[in-house]
């Protein structure tokens, strides 16, 4: 009988191990603006990440991917501070200088989307920290004569913002959703085997029992 129960304790107390949440200094959004309207014309898109006036101030790097929706202009690029890289492929922005800035021109299509990685010893799931940035990566869009287009965030003016707040914690407005980690799907496809092996191993037990 005491083995019994042990053999129902051991997979409980690893699926309650995993089920405590876990420390993360990365997350990831994917951001989507309706660019209809502007369908075919020239204008520009601005990527800002700026630090905040909070000291210390933790590091926040960015990573901007799977950029899709528009024609860029790869010969309009323009980079300040602590920007690299092209939306072609990947850019990548830090909070390290007071001013980063991505800025380029595109032709628009119909729906603009990209996903945006942020990292560093700045951000944190959970909040708490005692280094955080207070950081903010703002998204902007431009006609050809420098008009905004596309404000969706009127406190800031802006298409988009995601804010590092003081403790590290990150808050964005609608045009930003979350994506899953690739370690939070296997927290989930891992919790599902130990409770599909948790029933198999009751099920044999039961039967060894009788």
């Amino acid at each position: 009988m005491a083995n019994h129960k042990i053999r129902h304790f051991i997979p409980a107390l690893l699926l309650c191990a995993l089920s405590l949440p876990a420390l993360a200094d990365s997350v990831t959004y994917a951001f989507t603006v309706n660019t209809l309207t502007q369908n075919a014309s020239y204008g520009y898109i601005d990527i800002q990440l700026n630090p905040g006036t909070i000291t210390p101030i933790g590091q926040v790097s960015t990573t901007i991917y799977d950029f899709a929706g528009a024609t860029l202009d790869a010969s309009s690029v323009a980079l300040i501070g602590n920007a690299s890289g092209n939306l072609a492929s990947i850019a990548n922005l830090n909070n390290g200088t007071s001013y980063n800035d991505y800025f380029e021109g595109l032709t628009f299509g119909s729906l603009i989307t990209f996903e945006v990685n942020l990292s560093g010893t700045g951000v944190s799931t959970l909040g708490g920290l005692s280094d955080a940035s207070g950081s903010a990566l703002s998204i902007s869009f431009y006609d050809a004569g420098g008009d905004s287009l596309f404000v969706t965030d009127y406190g800031t003016g802006t298409s988009g913002q995601i804010d590092v707040e003081a403790n590290g914690k990150v808050g964005t407005t609608d045009t930003f959703s979350p994506v899953p980690e690739p370690s939070t799907w296997i927290y989930l496809g891992t919790s599902m085997a130990l409770l599909l092996a948790t029933a198999l191993w009751r099920q044999r037990s039961t039967l060894f029992i009788h």
